[in-house]
């Protein structure tokens, strides 16, 4: 069965440039978005034009460690598309399409580790929790990422202007199993997390 990593975070803290360390032999990368990577690498890079191409994009990924940058994307070009539409029978399928590229990788029958990196909902004192992003919508809003894996972590800046993840379970979101990771923080750098990953359940 394959495993599944969730790392959350705004934009321009790293997350896709943390990708950029794994080789062409190690990773594949299905980006979303359709951006380019932030740095030169030989890795190749798929972009999905809909959720259909998505899931046939998880089916057939035979790397070791297969990364979905950017998923949130897909959910962005779905409500623009519907923009028009009226009822909320389409947030309904917002969700649903969402749960689907999670069922897709949490189902796959094989040794692979799907790296899912997004945005999280907008935080405040009133909703402190580190949430995966998803549209308005009673269903959605329901969307149970954490219950999903046992390792989500947060992409941020330190003080320091340090780019990381942020990896100690910290009952806001963030999660990971006890003793996995060295510190608090590592370097965003997500070869690194995929080898520290690999030992821990060796």
């Amino acid at each position: 069965m394959s495993r599944l990593v969730v790392i959350l975070g705004p934009t321009g803290v790293g997350k896709s440039r943390s990708i950029t360390e794994f080789k062409k032999d190690e990773a594949q990368v299905i980006s979303c978005s359709g951006k380019e990577l932030p740095r030169k690498t030989d890795l190749s890079v798929f972009i999905p034009k809909n959720y259909s191409q998505l899931y046939a994009a998880i089916d057939k990924a035979s790397a070791p460690a297969v990364v979905i940058d950017d998923l949130n994307f897909m959910m962005v070009e779905d409500e623009f598309s519907r923009a028009k539409e009226v009822g909320y029978g389409k947030f309904t399928d917002f969700a649903v399409n969402m749960n689907t590229v999670f069922q897709k990788i949490r189902s796959k029958e094989s040794d692979q580790t799907f790296y899912v990196l997004a945005h999280p909902e907008d935080r405040d004192d009133i909703h402190p929790n580190l949430e995966f992003r998803i549209s308005a919508g009673k269903m959605s809003k329901k969307f149970p990422i954490g219950a999903m894996t046992n390792i989500v972590l947060e992409a941020l800046m330190t003080e320091d202007g340090e780019f990381v993840f942020s990896t100690k379970t910290n009952g806001l979101g963030v999660k990971s199993p006890e003793d996995m990771f060295p510190t608090p923080n590592v370097p965003n750098n997500l070869h690194e997390v995929d080898k520290i990953r690999k030992e821990y359940y060796s």
